[in-house]
């Protein structure tokens, strides 16, 4: 995501589609090198929620990456995966 200016935070949240426990990772970076895992929120049977606000933006990026995946590190029946009512919103500088 280019915000054409740099930003000082970033809200991310995405909702998982279906329920299936801690089947995906979602994670983001500056430099599409160094990534770090945003969190998230899930009950039993219910979707993984997402709601994070990146705020570590040190060198002023006007970019951020994200990466949605297959959590490999879970043995589960299905790979297939999917996110549903993604937003994201920033505070930007000008």
């Amino acid at each position: 995501i280019n915000t054409l200016y740099p930003f000082e935070k970033m809200r991310i949240e995405a909702e998982q589609i279906g329920d299936q426990e801690e089947q995906m990772k979602m994670e983001y970076s500056y430099d599409n090198i160094y990534w770090k895992e945003i969190p998230y929120v899930q009950e039993k049977n219910e979707s993984q929620i997402f709601d994070y606000v990146a705020d570590d933006n040190v060198k002023n990026s006007d970019k951020i990456y994200l990466r949605i995946s297959y959590n490999k590190e879970k043995d589960q029946p299905s790979k297939l995966f999917g996110l549903k009512n993604l937003k994201v919103t920033a505070s930007l500088k000008k």
